[in-house]
């Protein structure tokens, strides 16, 4: 895989009139907004439509007025990476018992007919996948216009129904909202998105209209949802000058409602287990880090899994940007900027800033690629899992006596933070050498 630095960031518009944004747990009407480029554009696109953080605009350098394209069906993910970036093959995740719906869109100048395996014609596909320990083919879309015929399979190696993620020997893949197999090139820039970093706020502001005094706290990705499952591990990719351990980052989960809220406390809060770092031998500085929750967390709606720093830090940190070659019509952005900014005179906190359909330009390889989805994955069952032994909750500290409720707690980043765990508000601490998770 190609690693890159990324020297110019072209933006296609991910907010226009008549958008919403999540702001401070809340969908509201934005005001007018298009994403423009930071300082070096060449380029700027818009969407074709107000919806279009849903809607990404035509695949790059097609000859013809459609491309087969389906995104995966609500609750449907795909295979992550393990440890290594590595992945087992192009297979899907999927729930069974409940009815799962493909569609497709096209450009509105498109003229022609498409089919479900050669058996459902021009509409959406629904289907109920039984729960069987088998991997079911995923459905062919076959397209057919006046400038050809198209087709595509979203999983080639098929679906694994009732799974959520995949252990193969001493490799787990999580479940991800990215084609792993489709991305070919990977943007590392230590200055852009970055954690405590005046210069990336500041040129985050400038990109976006209508937005003032950004702070960045990390990055968000949305999961969508189908059947309930339980949460035991996140996974992610992250980006840092310097090295990074386990007292560096947090990982949160926050419910999303039927009304497109999201929720104001977290569904569960994730401590790293473990740090590795990428291609050690190279100069790149791209870390893969395991969170886990002492107790598998129930999720029963949409949920956004947040990547932040750690109180007390104060290292720059920011997302891996892995990015494909197309950007291709119906693919659902499901990347955010976790931050802190104004939009008019409301000052929202601790907020998501969509950041998905974006052009990336490829100094060295001449072209654009495009970033939808920040390399985030879960660890998801549905038959809830046993709590996790590797992390340790303050209610055993408590129940260990009177004696352990009376030592210090500290602090992350080593600072004293109670004289006795009674006294701690929510949070991650470490107590007796061992992080606990108040909540």
């Amino acid at each position: 895989m190609k690693r890159m630095f990324t020297l110019m960031t072209v933006a296609m518009a991910v907010l226009s009139a008549g958008a919403q944004q999540k702001v401070t747990g809340k969908i509201e009407k934005a005001v007018p907004q298009t994403m423009r480029v930071a300082r070096m554009a060449v380029e700027k696109r818009a969407w074709e439509s107000p919806k279009q953080m849903q809607k990404a605009p035509r695949k790059a350098g097609s000859d013809y007025d459609f491309e087969a394209y389906y995104a995966a069906p609500d609750g449907v993910f795909f295979m992550g990476v393990d440890g290594d970036m590595q992945v087992l093959g192009r297979y899907a995740y999927a729930p069974s018992g409940v009815e799962l719906t493909y569609t497709t869109r096209f450009a509105d100048y498109f003229n022609g007919d498409y089919v479900w395996d050669d058996t459902v014609e021009n509409k959406d596909y629904a289907v109920t996948y039984p729960q069987v320990q088998q991997i079911l083919q995923t459905p062919e879309l076959y397209v057919m216009g006046y400038e050809g015929n198209d087709v595509y399979k979203m999983a080639d190696d098929g679906l694994l129904p009732e799974y959520g993620y995949y252990a193969n020997g001493d490799d787990e893949y999580y479940s991800a909202n990215y084609q792993r197999w489709e991305w070919n090139n990977q943007f590392w820039d230590m200055g852009t998105l970055s954690t405590n970093y005046q210069a990336a706020n500041e040129a985050l502001e400038e990109a976006l209209d209508g937005y003032h005094d950004i702070t960045i706290r990390g990055f968000a990705e949305q999961f969508s949802y189908a059947k309930d499952y339980w949460i035991s591990d996140v996974n992610a990719d992250i980006v840092c000058p310097v090295a990074v351990t386990t007292d560096d980052v947090v990982a949160y989960v926050y419910a999303i409602g039927e009304d497109g809220q999201t929720g104001s406390e977290p569904l569960g809060t994730f401590v790293p287990t473990a740090v590795k770092r990428h291609d050690a031998d190279s100069d790149g500085a791209c870390y893969y880090v395991n969170f886990a929750t002492p107790e598998p967390v129930k999720v029963t709606s949409p949920i956004m899994v947040v990547v932040t720093t750690a109180e007390g830090c104060e290292k720059n940190i920011s997302p891996d940007e892995n990015v494909s070659s197309n950007c291709h019509y119906g693919e659902r952005g499901t990347s955010y900027i976790y931050a802190d900014y104004r939009v008019g005179s409301t000052q929202h906190e601790k907020s998501f800033i969509p950041y998905s359909g974006i052009a990336m330009w490829g100094n060295w390889s001449g072209k654009f690629f495009y970033l939808n989805h920040w390399t985030v994955g879960i660890k998801a069952s549905y038959t809830e899992p046993e709590p996790n032994p590797l992390v340790t909750s303050v209610k055993e500290v408590r129940q260990a006596g009177q004696s352990a409720a009376k030592r210090p707690a500290f602090s992350l980043d080593g600072r004293r933070a109670a004289s006795s765990t009674k006294q701690l508000g929510k949070g991650i601490y470490v107590v007796d050498g061992r992080k606990v998770v108040i909540k």
